[in-house]
């Protein structure tokens, strides 16, 4: 804690000495020791001499204090990236989940339109598309953590109103809807920023991505032989059941990494214990409108303005598009033209892997 105007006592110097002393003993309790060691040892001589116009500035104590997440053990860095590493598999694996199984859940509502095809698979990709636009802002506003949790329970429910639903088109909703509550893409490189040095963040970034590399390979294989022998319905209990095992991990072991938020909890505390409301972050407040205008202007603005992004865009687009024509279309062509079982013909899609 860096705080500026503070009187040079020698008391105040010794209350010092020992909040730095209890702040490193341990990270679950810093918070807390930070704020209860400064107001018991100054004195209200002390407190009376600090001007109440002149405010403190309170930021991480130095290169070893254990709030800030670049100083966590490396054991629990990697414990993190191995969480955020398992419920982006849970999503990439959801994604395409239910491609084999389109024939059957269109059969079983009675739907004859054949445009759902393709969008029961790719309308998740908008929803995906849209869902950064809430959550990076939002994530900048409340910090990480609670974004994190919101998100992976809006997940697990919507995929269980997918499994519950009655005609098609609230399939096809509860698709979009799952999609838009995609946390991690947004929020996992942040959290590894958060925790992570610069030199090392690729290593960090590079083994995080390697599990769910097997979500788009395996969820379709699993989803053909599911459906087949127990129902389409299980392509979206499925999800929601791993969704709902990864957030209680997230719950036990996941807390704040976003250094913005963390001070502001400590300036909280601080004001709380202490009485004295002068500290402020170092970091300043986070302003919810300006963020949120930010974060949706800034992106419309650097698409119409570069060209090799709007290039780029446009080409990633058309692949995408071209993709999901064919993983919607693969499943019925091996079913109706070689008489491929459900299961059988979820066996195609590992080409993608390979």
């Amino acid at each position: 804690m860096h705080a500026v105007g503070a009187p040079k006592t020698k008391d105040l110097g010794d209350s010092l000495g020992m909040l730095i002393a209890s702040d490193a003993a341990s990270h679950d309790m810093g918070l807390r020791t930070t704020v209860e060691k400064e107001g018991a040892h100054s004195s209200p001589n002390d407190k009376d001499r600090k001007s109440q116009n002149d405010p403190k500035t309170v930021s991480f104590e130095d290169t070893v204090d254990p709030l800030n997440p670049l100083n966590w053990s490396r054991g629990y860095k990697w414990t993190i990236v191995g969480l955020i590493s398992m419920m982006n598999l849970v999503i990439t694996l959801a994604t395409l989940i239910c491609a084999p199984a389109v024939p059957l859940i269109l059969e079983d509502l009675r739907s004859q339109n054949q445009a759902y095809q393709i969008v029961l698979v790719s309308i998740w990709e908008l929803g995906e598309a849209c869902g950064p636009l809430l959550i990076a802002p939002m994530s900048e506003a409340f910090g990480r953590a609670p974004v994190y949790h919101v998100a992976n329970v809006l997940f697990v429910l919507f995929s269980i109103g997918g499994a519950l639903s009655t005609n098609v088109q609230a399939v096809v909703a509860f698709r979009f809807l799952t999609g838009l509550t995609v946390a991690s893409v947004t929020l996992d490189p942040s959290v590894i920023g958060d925790m992570f040095a610069v030199e090392e963040r690729g290593k960090a970034m590079a083994i995080g991505n390697l599990a769910p590399l097997l979500g788009p390979i395996a969820g379709p294989i699993i989803g053909g032989y599911m459906s087949q022998k127990y129902g389409w319905r299980w392509t979206f209990w499925l999800p929601a059941i791993l969704g709902g095992v990864v957030e209680l991990g997230f719950i036990l072991l996941f807390r704040e990494t976003y250094k913005v938020k963390i001070i502001q909890q400590k300036v909280r505390l601080m004001g709380k214990n202490t009485g004295d409301n002068t500290f402020v972050s170092a970091y300043g407040e986070p302003r919810l409108g300006e963020i949120f205008s930010q974060s949706l202007i800034q992106p419309i603005r650097m698409l119409l303005l570069s060209p090799v992004l709007c290039a780029v865009s446009g080409y990633v687009a058309v692949v995408f598009g071209y993709l999901y024509i064919l993983l919607t279309s693969i499943t019925e062509t091996f079913e109706s033209s070689y008489d491929f079982s459900t299961g059988a013909a979820s066996l195609t899609f590992l080409g993608l892997g390979i």
